[in-house]
């Protein structure tokens, strides 16, 4: 998923997430607590399309999320 912080172009690291110019890719389940924090605190947050998802997974020898 894609997080934009509410400061426009902020670069620096909050919640162990790495910004930079306002945005950063977050990988839910590797930073649940970071994405609950975002969320919270009024972080602007855009999911990761499905077939994003099925690629990372065809990637990793994972599963893709369901929608």
């Amino acid at each position: 998923m894609t997080v934009r912080t509410r400061v426009e172009g902020y670069s620096g690291v909050v919640a162990g997430v790495t910004f930079v110019d306002g945005q950063a890719e977050v990988d839910e389940t590797e930073h649940p607590a970071a994405v609950r924090y975002f969320r919270q605190a009024g972080y602007h947050i855009e999911p990761v399309p499905t077939r994003r998802r099925a690629r990372k997974a065809a990637d990793t020898g994972g599963e893709a999320d369901a929608d």
